[in-house]
C-alpha cells in the first residue's frame, strides 16, 4: 500500500514511494517542450484534445536586516512545472500539473530534506452544462482568482503559490453580468508556506461582476469563514490584541468594488468592506478601505502615475469582548512588492504613489512609495517583514507619543526576452519612522532599515 507524506514546510502532498517516477515524469514533459521551442515555435499539441505545458522559475533573494534582527540571508529558489488538458468533448476537459521545487540556503547552499517538494498542484474536471452554455462547474485542485486576485488568489510571487481543493460554479445568466459560487475544503496545499492545517476548515463565497453603465469595473461578494479552533494557527493568525479566546474562527465578508472611467484617462476607484463574526468567544466587527486615481500619460517612458489610500481597522480597547481589528481574508498572505509578510497589514492607514512606464520595447519599470501609519494606537499593529507590538496596549504604560510606522519604496524591472521567457529584478526598503524608533529604541543604531533585493527568471511553454 502506498503511504502518504507531508512536508511540513511547503505541505504538498506525494506519494513517498513514487517521488522518483513523479520527478522523472514531469522531466519529461519539461524537456518536451523544451526541445521544440529550440527548434521551432511550436504550440505543443498533440491533436486537438490534448495540449501541454511547461514552467521554469528560478529565484534569487537577498534579504538585509530581516524583521530589524540584524540578520542577513541570501536564498535561490528553483521550480519545475509540467502539465495537460485535455479537452474530452464539448462539454468535459480535464487538467493536470504537477510541480517540483527546492530551496538553497546562504549556508551550504546544498539541497535540504525539508526544503524540496515534487507533488500535485492542479487535477480538475471543467464541465459545461449540455442544456445551458451559461453554465458551468469545476471541480478538483485549482487555482481560486477572483476580482483581480483582491479576495482569493493564486499569486505567483510565493514560489510554490496555491491551489486549493474546491467546487467551483459560473453563472452566466446574460452578456453583463457573472456570478461564482466556489466552496473551499481548505487544508495544507491551500498554504504557500504555512504549518499544517490540523482541523477542519472551510470557505465559501459568491462572486458577483456586472459590466454596464459607467463602471469599468462593478463586483460585490460575501465570503464565509469556518475555521475549527486547531485550525486558526496555520489559516487566521491573529495580533496578539484580537487573538481568538477558545472556540472557533466563524467570519462573514461583504464587499464592494468599483472603477469608473472619468475623462482625460483618469480612472478612480474604490473598494469597501466590512467583516463581522466570532473570533472564539469574542465578537468581530471590522472593515476595510481602498481608493485610488490613477492617470494614464501618453509618454512611453512614463505611462501611468497612480495616489492609492489603505485602511485596515483598529481596535480602541482590547479587553473588552468586540475584536476591531480587520482580519485579513484566508489565504492571508499580502504583497508589498519584496517585502512580504504571514498575516497581512492589521491596524494600519498606507499611503502610497506609484509610477511606471516602458524603457526601451519590452523592458518596463514600476516605482512605489508609502508611509505607514498606525490607525488605533491603542492597538496592535502587523507591518511587512516585522511585527511592531504596542508596548501601551498590554503593559499599562502610557501610548507612544507618534503614530508613523515606516516609510519605503519598491522599484521593479521587467525584461521580456520573447513570448516565452521574461527577466525581473526589484529592489524594496524600509525605514522605520518616530513609532518604531521608539518601541524598539532604533534611534543612532546603524541597522535601522529592512531591504530585500531579488531577481528572477521565468520561462514558459
Amino acid at each position: 500500500m502506498t503511504s502518504f507524506t507531508t512536508s511540513k514546510r511547503y505541505p504538498y502532498r506525494s506519494f513517498s514511494s513514487g517521488v522518483f517516477f513523479l520527478k522523472s515524469l514531469l522531466l519529461f514533459i519539461l524537456m518536451f517542450p523544451v526541445f521544440f521551442a529550440c527548434t521551432a515555435e511550436a504550440d505543443f499539441s498533440i491533436g486537438d484534445q490534448v495540449r501541454m505545458n511547461a514552467n521554469l522559475f528560478t529565484k534569487y533573494t537577498s534579504n538585509n536586516n530581516y524583521a530589524f534582527l540584524n540578520n542577513n540571508s541570501d536564498n535561490l529558489y528553483i521550480r519545475g512545472r509540467a502539465g495537460m488538458d485535455i479537452l474530452v468533448n464539448r462539454y468535459l476537459g480535464f487538467t493536470l500539473s504537477g510541480e517540483t521545487y527546492s530551496s538553497h540556503d546562504d549556508e551550504h547552499y546544498h539541497l535540504h530534506e525539508e526544503d524540496e517538494d515534487t507533488g500535485l498542484r492542479l487535477a480538475y474536471l471543467d464541465i459545461i452544462s449540455p442544456y445551458s452554455n451559461s453554465i458551468s462547474l469545476r471541480l478538483g485542485r485549482q487555482e481560486i482568482v477572483k476580482g483581480g486576485e483582491r479576495v482569493f488568489g493564486a499569486l505567483d510571487w510565493s514560489p510554490l503559490g496555491r491551489t486549493h481543493d474546491a467546487v467551483s460554479v459560473l453563472f452566466k445568466p446574460n452578456s453583463f453580468m457573472d456570478i461564482d459560487i466556489f466552496l473551499i475544503k481548505v487544508d495544507d496545499n491551500s498554504m504557500a508556506d504555512a504549518a499544517n492545517v490540523d482541523g477542519e476548515a472551510y470557505t465559501a463565497s459568491v462572486y458577483t461582476r456586472l459590466f454596464t453603465g459607467p463602471f469599468d469595473s462593478f463586483e460585490a461578494y460575501y465570503v464565509y469563514q469556518d475555521y475549527d479552533e486547531d485550525s486558526q494557527s496555520a489559516l487566521a493568525p491573529q495580533v496578539f490584541s484580537s487573538h481568538s479566546r477558545g472556540g472557533d474562527y466563524e467570519v462573514h465578508t461583504v464587499g464592494l468594488l468599483a472603477k469608473i472611467p472619468l475623462d482625460n484617462n483618469i480612472i478612480v476607484g474604490f473598494e469597501g468592506n466590512y467583516q463581522f463574526g466570532d473570533l472564539g468567544k469574542k465578537h468581530l466587527s471590522s472593515y476595510f478601505v481602498h481608493f485610488g486615481i490613477k492617470k494614464e500619460l501618453f509618454f512611453r517612458s512614463l505611462s501611468s502615475l497612480s495616489l492609492e489610500y489603505d485602511l485596515y481597522s483598529g481596535d480602541s480597547d482590547n479587553d473588552d469582548n468586540d475584536v476591531n481589528t480587520y482580519q485579513p481574508i484566508f489565504p492571508s498572505y499580502y504583497k508589498q512588492l519584496g517585502l512580504i509578510a504571514w498575516s497581512g497589514p492589521k491596524n494600519i492607514v498606507i499611503f502610497k504613489a506609484v509610477a511606471g512606464g516602458e524603457i526601451i520595447d519590452n523592458l518596463t519599470w514600476r516605482l512605489a512609495a508609502y508611509v505607514h501609519r498606525l490607525h488605533k494606537k491603542d492597538d496592535s499593529a502587523y507591518l511587512w517583514n516585522m511585527r511592531a507590538w504596542h508596548g501601551g496596549a498590554h503593559a499599562g504604560d502610557d501610548p507612544l507619543n507618534s503614530e508613523y510606522l515606516a516609510k519605503g519604496f519598491d522599484i521593479e524591472l521587467n525584461y521580456d526576452f520573447s513570448r516565452f521567457a521574461s527577466l525581473k529584478t526589484s529592489y524594496s526598503l524600509l525605514e522605520p519612522l518616530d513609532y518604531i524608533d521608539d518601541f524598539l529604541n532604533m534611534e543612532g543604531k546603524s541597522s535601522r532599515t529592512i531591504s530585500q533585493f531579488t531577481c528572477s527568471l521565468e520561462v514558459t511553454f
